[in-house]
């Protein structure tokens, strides 16, 4: 990873934690419910982005919250499903399902 790929994952989480604060969850045991709330603040602002995507994927994966990885893997892009698993081992399962919320890039 490069020092912007870096930089982007810990303002993606820095962002997302200050999100969870304000609703008084702790990043550390993310709903799923929660996520897509997220996601769907986001995109009312205009602030999603397939990058922001990836960084929470990698970031719940390495925190071992599996469901929220597997859940953002699934989410549908305008090019398709999240394709993740070069990036995230297979232990994410596979990419079948989507999820309810658009995505903007």
């Amino acid at each position: 990873m490069n020092d912007k790929t870096i930089n982007s994952a810990i303002e993606s989480v820095t962002d997302l934690e200050k999100y969870l604060v304000h609703t008084g969850i702790d990043i550390d045991s993310v709903p799923v419910p929660s996520i897509k709330q997220y996601f769907a603040s986001l995109i009312a602002e205009g602030e999603n982005t397939i990058q922001r995507l990836a960084d929470l994927a990698r970031y719940f994966y390495m925190t071992d919250q599996k469901e929220l990885s597997i859940s953002i893997c699934r989410v549908k892009t305008p090019s398709g499903v999240l394709n993740l698993q070069k990036k995230i081992p297979d232990e994410a399962g596979p990419l079948e399902e989507v999820s309810p919320f658009q995505i903007t890039s």
